[in-house]
Protein backbone atom coordinates (compact mmCIF):
# COMPACT_ATOMS: atom_id res chain seq x y z
CA UNK A 1 0.00 0.00 0.00
CA UNK A 2 1.37 3.42 -1.35
CA UNK A 3 1.99 6.67 1.11
CA UNK A 4 -0.54 8.23 -0.81
CA UNK A 5 -3.47 5.47 0.16
CA UNK A 6 -2.00 5.47 3.70
CA UNK A 7 -2.63 9.19 3.78
CA UNK A 8 -6.20 9.03 2.28
CA UNK A 9 -7.35 6.39 4.78
CA UNK A 10 -6.17 8.60 7.27
CA UNK A 11 -8.38 10.97 5.79
CA UNK A 12 -11.23 9.06 5.35
CA UNK A 13 -11.15 8.09 9.42
CA UNK A 14 -10.45 11.20 10.41
CA UNK A 15 -13.59 12.47 8.09
CA UNK A 16 -15.53 10.11 9.91
CA UNK A 17 -14.51 10.35 13.51
CA UNK A 18 -14.90 14.20 13.07
CA UNK A 19 -18.92 13.67 11.61
CA UNK A 20 -19.47 11.14 14.12
CA UNK A 21 -17.82 13.39 16.96
CA UNK A 22 -20.02 15.95 15.53
CA UNK A 23 -22.93 13.57 15.59
CA UNK A 24 -22.83 12.99 19.05
CA UNK A 25 -21.95 16.90 20.44
CA UNK A 26 -25.45 17.67 18.61
CA UNK A 27 -27.02 14.90 20.37
CA UNK A 28 -25.65 15.46 23.52
CA UNK A 29 -26.60 19.33 23.05
CA UNK A 30 -30.04 18.07 22.09
CA UNK A 31 -30.89 15.59 24.56
CA UNK A 32 -29.41 18.56 27.35
CA UNK A 33 -31.76 21.20 25.63
CA UNK A 34 -34.43 18.92 26.02
CA UNK A 35 -34.11 17.82 29.48
CA UNK A 36 -33.16 21.23 30.36
CA UNK A 37 -36.09 22.34 29.02
CA UNK A 38 -38.15 20.02 31.07
CA UNK A 39 -36.95 20.48 34.02
CA UNK A 40 -37.55 24.19 33.27
CA UNK A 41 -40.99 23.02 32.79
CA UNK A 42 -41.53 21.13 35.78
CA UNK A 43 -40.06 23.90 37.97
CA UNK A 44 -42.73 26.24 36.46
CA UNK A 45 -45.75 23.75 37.11
CA UNK A 46 -43.97 23.43 40.90
CA UNK A 47 -43.81 27.15 41.00
CA UNK A 48 -47.29 27.95 39.33
CA UNK A 49 -48.87 25.16 41.48
CA UNK A 50 -46.98 26.57 44.58
CA UNK A 51 -48.40 30.29 43.85
CA UNK A 52 -52.09 28.57 43.16
CA UNK A 53 -51.53 26.94 46.61
CA UNK A 54 -50.59 30.07 48.45
CA UNK A 55 -53.44 32.33 46.41
CA UNK A 56 -56.12 29.89 47.45
CA UNK A 57 -55.07 30.04 50.72
CA UNK A 58 -54.89 33.50 51.32
CA UNK A 59 -57.98 33.71 49.43
CA UNK A 60 -59.14 31.35 52.30
CA UNK A 61 -57.45 33.10 54.59
CA UNK A 62 -59.47 36.32 53.59
CA UNK A 63 -62.64 34.43 53.80
CA UNK A 64 -62.76 33.05 57.01
CA UNK A 65 -61.66 36.65 58.33
CA UNK A 66 -64.39 38.28 57.07
CA UNK A 67 -66.76 35.30 58.27
CA UNK A 68 -64.89 36.02 61.96
CA UNK A 69 -65.72 40.00 61.31
CA UNK A 70 -69.65 39.29 59.89
CA UNK A 71 -69.41 37.57 62.98
CA UNK A 72 -68.03 39.25 65.55
CA UNK A 73 -70.65 42.24 64.00
CA UNK A 74 -73.23 40.13 64.76
CA UNK A 75 -72.58 39.71 67.91
CA UNK A 76 -72.41 42.72 68.70
CA UNK A 77 -75.23 43.82 67.61
CA UNK A 78 -77.20 40.67 69.06
CA UNK A 79 -75.71 42.29 72.41
CA UNK A 80 -77.06 45.81 71.64
CA UNK A 81 -80.33 44.42 70.14
CA UNK A 82 -80.70 41.88 74.00
CA UNK A 83 -79.62 45.01 76.11
CA UNK A 84 -82.46 47.36 74.10
CA UNK A 85 -84.92 44.74 74.42
CA UNK A 86 -83.66 44.22 78.53
CA UNK A 87 -84.02 48.56 79.22
CA UNK A 88 -87.49 48.46 77.65
CA UNK A 89 -88.25 45.24 79.96
CA UNK A 90 -86.54 46.98 82.96
CA UNK A 91 -89.11 50.62 82.01
CA UNK A 92 -92.10 48.31 81.67
CA UNK A 93 -91.00 47.18 85.45
CA UNK A 94 -90.26 50.34 86.61
CA UNK A 95 -93.39 51.71 85.06
CA UNK A 96 -95.48 48.98 86.27
CA UNK A 97 -94.04 49.78 89.72
CA UNK A 98 -94.85 53.33 89.66
CA UNK A 99 -98.62 52.03 88.97
CA UNK A 100 -98.50 49.90 91.79
CA UNK A 101 -98.01 52.36 94.40
CA UNK A 102 -100.03 55.04 92.74
CA UNK A 103 -103.29 53.18 91.73
CA UNK A 104 -103.74 51.05 94.99
CA UNK A 105 -106.93 49.91 94.15
CA UNK A 106 -106.01 49.02 90.47
CA UNK A 107 -103.33 46.64 92.21
CA UNK A 108 -106.00 45.34 94.87
CA UNK A 109 -108.22 44.20 91.52
CA UNK A 110 -105.10 43.00 89.62
CA UNK A 111 -103.85 41.00 92.90
CA UNK A 112 -107.75 39.00 93.18
CA UNK A 113 -107.63 38.29 89.50
CA UNK A 114 -103.78 37.10 89.89
CA UNK A 115 -104.75 34.47 93.00
CA UNK A 116 -108.19 33.53 90.85
CA UNK A 117 -106.34 32.49 88.24
CA UNK A 118 -103.31 30.25 90.32
CA UNK A 119 -105.98 28.71 92.36
CA UNK A 120 -107.43 27.38 89.11
CA UNK A 121 -104.32 26.83 87.49
CA UNK A 122 -103.23 24.48 90.74
CA UNK A 123 -106.52 23.00 91.53
CA UNK A 124 -105.68 21.71 94.75
CA UNK A 125 -106.85 20.67 97.91
CA UNK A 126 -104.22 22.62 99.96
CA UNK A 127 -103.04 25.86 98.38
CA UNK A 128 -100.44 28.29 100.08
CA UNK A 129 -99.53 31.67 99.03
CA UNK A 130 -96.71 33.39 98.82
CA UNK A 131 -96.14 37.03 98.56
CA UNK A 132 -94.21 40.43 99.27
CA UNK A 133 -94.25 41.29 103.23
CA UNK A 134 -95.75 44.64 101.95
CA UNK A 135 -98.49 42.65 100.24
CA UNK A 136 -99.33 40.42 103.23
CA UNK A 137 -102.46 42.09 104.82
CA UNK A 138 -103.63 42.88 101.13
CA UNK A 139 -103.65 39.08 100.18
CA UNK A 140 -104.97 38.09 103.54
CA UNK A 141 -108.03 40.04 102.45
CA UNK A 142 -108.19 38.88 99.25
CA UNK A 143 -107.90 35.00 99.51
CA UNK A 144 -111.58 34.35 100.75
CA UNK A 145 -112.58 36.55 98.04
CA UNK A 146 -110.59 34.68 95.53
CA UNK A 147 -111.52 31.22 96.88
CA UNK A 148 -115.33 31.80 96.47
CA UNK A 149 -114.59 33.36 92.45
CA UNK A 150 -112.89 30.61 92.22
CA UNK A 151 -115.35 27.79 93.48
CA UNK A 152 -118.38 29.95 91.53
CA UNK A 153 -115.73 29.73 88.16
CA UNK A 154 -115.99 26.06 88.27
CA UNK A 155 -119.60 25.67 89.02
CA UNK A 156 -120.46 28.05 86.33
CA UNK A 157 -117.75 25.14 84.21
CA UNK A 158 -119.09 21.83 85.65
CA UNK A 159 -122.99 23.36 84.45
CA UNK A 160 -121.97 23.89 81.05
CA UNK A 161 -119.76 20.51 80.62
CA UNK A 162 -120.48 17.67 83.79
CA UNK A 163 -118.12 15.37 82.66
CA UNK A 164 -115.24 17.36 81.71
CA UNK A 165 -115.09 19.51 85.03
CA UNK A 166 -116.81 17.02 87.37
CA UNK A 167 -113.07 16.09 89.07
CA UNK A 168 -112.27 19.58 89.40
CA UNK A 169 -115.80 20.66 91.21
CA UNK A 170 -115.14 17.97 93.94
CA UNK A 171 -111.43 19.51 94.21
CA UNK A 172 -112.65 22.67 94.31
CA UNK A 173 -115.16 21.84 97.14
CA UNK A 174 -112.52 21.23 99.26
CA UNK A 175 -109.79 23.84 98.20
CA UNK A 176 -108.43 25.88 100.62
CA UNK A 177 -106.30 28.85 100.36
CA UNK A 178 -104.04 30.54 102.97
CA UNK A 179 -101.03 32.61 103.27
CA UNK A 180 -97.73 30.95 103.95
CA UNK A 181 -95.84 34.13 105.82
CA UNK A 182 -92.62 31.74 106.59
CA UNK A 183 -91.71 32.14 102.73
CA UNK A 184 -92.13 35.59 101.64
CA UNK A 185 -91.16 37.15 98.47
CA UNK A 186 -87.88 38.97 97.97
CA UNK A 187 -88.67 43.18 97.38
CA UNK A 188 -85.03 42.38 95.63
CA UNK A 189 -86.54 40.15 93.26
CA UNK A 190 -89.67 40.76 93.17
CA UNK A 191 -92.34 44.37 92.44
CA UNK A 192 -95.58 42.22 93.42
CA UNK A 193 -97.80 39.16 92.79
CA UNK A 194 -97.73 35.88 94.34
CA UNK A 195 -96.84 32.33 93.84
CA UNK A 196 -99.24 29.35 94.70
CA UNK A 197 -98.03 26.46 95.84
CA UNK A 198 -99.54 23.23 96.02
CA UNK A 199 -99.03 19.09 96.61
CA UNK A 200 -96.98 19.94 99.78
CA UNK A 201 -94.50 22.19 97.50
CA UNK A 202 -94.34 19.80 94.47
CA UNK A 203 -96.68 22.18 92.37
CA UNK A 204 -95.74 26.01 91.93
CA UNK A 205 -97.48 28.50 89.64
CA UNK A 206 -95.57 31.62 89.73
CA UNK A 207 -97.35 34.41 89.16
CA UNK A 208 -95.09 37.49 89.89
CA UNK A 209 -95.37 40.24 88.05
CA UNK A 210 -91.92 39.61 87.10
CA UNK A 211 -92.73 36.75 85.51
CA UNK A 212 -95.56 38.03 84.19
CA UNK A 213 -93.76 40.65 82.46
CA UNK A 214 -90.95 38.13 81.39
CA UNK A 215 -93.40 35.85 79.48
CA UNK A 216 -95.20 38.84 78.17
CA UNK A 217 -91.89 40.31 76.52
CA UNK A 218 -91.13 36.79 75.59
CA UNK A 219 -94.13 36.38 73.33
CA UNK A 220 -94.39 40.42 71.89
CA UNK A 221 -90.52 39.56 71.15
CA UNK A 222 -91.11 39.98 67.40
CA UNK A 223 -93.02 43.32 67.85
CA UNK A 224 -90.97 45.05 70.28
CA UNK A 225 -87.81 44.04 67.94
CA UNK A 226 -89.58 45.61 65.02
CA UNK A 227 -90.37 48.50 66.89
CA UNK A 228 -86.60 49.21 68.18
CA UNK A 229 -85.48 47.94 64.96
CA UNK A 230 -87.76 48.85 61.95
CA UNK A 231 -85.55 48.74 59.22
CA UNK A 232 -85.01 45.22 60.13
CA UNK A 233 -88.62 44.62 59.94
Amino acid sequence: MGDRQIAQMCKFIKQEAKEKANEIAIKTNHDFNKEKQLKVLNAKKKIDAAFASKMERLDSDKKVERSKAVGATRRKKGICAHELVQKVKDDALNHLEQQIKSNPSGYEKLMTQILVESITKLNEVNITVECLPRDAALVTKLLATALAAYKEAVKAQHKEDPIKYETQLAVSGKCSVSLDSSRPLSEKSYIGGVKCVGLNGRIVCDNTLNTRLSLATEALLPTIRSNLFPQLA
